[in-house]
């Protein structure tokens, strides 16, 4: 009983702080680890849980997807295919193989959520760039990384979409949160289809 009190409040707390800045992940992964799942299966099993979050926030932001048809159609497309090859590519590694990557990922997703400010700082005075196939190219990068490890794919998405593109801040976070809910949808698809998902029936 205990351990789903403090998983429901990592979720809760997690959930929140996707929808609106992104980050939750450094907060539910480590509460699935310490339930006693395996880093790996802790790993898909929290990007399922972020799913939700990402769903909810989106729902709250739908009228400005009205605005947003041509970005929606190639971010869309960029989310799904690399969605699915970042999972593809965790279910390579063992959960000891994945073991040795996963203080380099966590440092890493830290480091982005400690300076994530600064980040989108640095990328909105750098200017808006037009060179379209760099922009697919990191676009299919950021969302590879986030069908491979979840934590740390909001902030990333956010400085892609401030560099990149010319939005508001409300529809880049509009636009971070649908990236990074198709990168979900496609990358538990393809966990679940695996069975590598901690999920009880």
């Amino acid at each position: 009983m205990l351990e789903i009190a403090y998983l429901l409040i990592a979720g809760i707390i997690g959930g929140a702080i996707n929808s609106i800045a992104g980050g939750g992940s450094l907060i539910t992964f480590p509460a699935l680890v310490f339930s006693g799942l395996n880093p790996l299966i802790a790993n898909t099993t929290n990007t399922f849980s972020a799913l939700f979050s990402y769903l909810f926030g989106a729902i709250a932001l739908r009228d400005e997807y009205k605005k947003l048809k041509k970005s929606l159609i190639k971010l869309g497309a960029l989310s799904l295919i690399g969605g699915y090859i970042g999972a593809e590519a965790l279910l390579y590694f063992s959960n000891d193989g994945f073991k040795i990557i996963l203080p380099y990922l966590l440092l890493f997703s830290t480091l982005l959520f400690a300076f994530g400010e600064t980040i989108n700082n640095k990328m909105t005075s750098l200017g808006h760039k037009s060179i379209k196939t760099l922009s697919i190219f990191i676009g299919l990068l950021v969302c590879i990384y986030g069908g491979f490890f979840n934590a740390g794919l909001g902030i990333l998405t956010m400085a892609y979409l401030i560099l990149f593109n010319k939005f508001t801040i409300t529809q880049i976070n509009a636009l971070k949160l649908f990236i990074s809910l198709l990168v979900a949808i496609f990358a538990v698809l393809r966990f679940g289809y695996d069975g590598a998902l901690a999920i009880k029936r």
